[in-house]
């Protein structure tokens, strides 16, 4: 069995292709702290997810998947540039899903580890691998440009390069809670 992150959600709109766009409350790691009402680091933000619809044992079709911010641009395809229709969603064994119904989102484990590596450690290596070629002919200055100007590099060739590759991977499922 593989293991999972899991969050609880609401879906806020039907989609097509079998993907539902689920809002989630991601809360900050001192969020369940009893002190969370007096203090002032506990963080609270509404993410919007349109994940793939699984009803029973099968897995809806896949439209479009991925993350979109709080304001609603999308990031990946998005599935779609509106609502999708107000009836519900079936899949095989008749486990339908309508806007409102509460979902748990889940996603590989794996993947998350997989996400920190490519967002956070490679471009840190890339930037400490530019750092220490540069400073070898160059001031700190040019040396510290070229080093941030590396991530702009790294990020924008991720992008062009893994783009589609990523967002066919990094798949959220929601089912029935």
């Amino acid at each position: 069995m593989k293991e999972t992150i899991e969050h609880r959600g609401v879906v806020v709109a039907l989609l097509s292709g079998g993907v539902v766009r689920v809002r989630i409350e991601q809360e900050s790691a001192c969020g369940g702290c009893s002190a969370k009402g007096r203090c002032m680091a506990a963080e609270r933000k509404e993410k919007v997810i349109d994940c793939v619809w699984k009803a029973g044992d099968e897995v809806g079709m896949r439209g479009g998947s991925g993350f979109v911010d709080e304001v609603g641009s999308g990031f990946g395809s998005g599935g779609g540039s509106g609502e999708g229709s107000k009836e519900g969603l079936r899949g095989g064994s008749g486990d339908g899903v309508n806007v409102g119904d509460e979902v748990v989102v889940e996603v590989e484990s794996r993947l998350g580890w997989k996400a920190v590596l490519l967002a956070f450690l490679l471009p840190l290596l890339v930037m400490i691998v530019v750092l220490l070629l540069v400073s070898r002919w160059y001031d700190d200055v040019v040396s510290g440009t070229a080093a941030l100007c590396s991530l702009g590099v790294y990020y924008i060739l991720l992008r062009l390069l893994g783009g589609r590759k990523i967002e066919r991977e990094f798949v959220f499922v929601a089912r029935k809670v």
